[in-house]
């Protein structure tokens, strides 16, 4: 059953390292060679390849948005992927009444997260 729920399981450590804002917990997670393809910026998003410049994305992104909490809505796996829908509150980068919800898609090698594409959908209170 371990390895059933072994990227389910990281998955759910990373939210929670997100959440508490704790970068190298975050980073402990992944690979050298990590992939991430965040939502932002613009639709298009952005490829960050390896560890370094994944941790300076989430460190920028934690400055522009101190308040930011991250609440999960599904999160679903097995075996080596996983699959996480959650909504941001406090995002301070976007107009007000403006929500943002997403869809992360991860793989897990060897115990490390070392690919995770996000998705994002917003919409506002208007």
């Amino acid at each position: 059953m371990e390895k059933i729920e072994s990227a389910l399981r990281l998955v759910i450590a990373f939210t929670e390292a997100v959440n508490c804002r704790d970068l190298s917990g975050m980073m402990d997670l992944f690979n050298e060679e990590c992939l991430f393809e965040p939502a932002f910026p613009g639709l298009t998003g952005i490829q960050i390849n390896g560890k370094s410049a994944t941790a300076d994305y989430w460190k920028q992104f934690f400055t522009k948005n101190p308040t930011v909490v991250m609440k999960v809505e599904e999160v679903a796996g097995m075996g080596h992927r996983c699959f996480l829908r959650y909504s941001w509150e406090g995002l301070t980068t976007m107009a007000p009444g403006t929500d943002l919800r997403g869809a992360d898609i991860f793989l897990e090698k060897n115990g490390l997260l070392t690919q995770c594409y996000s998705y994002s959908k917003r919409g506002s209170d208007e």
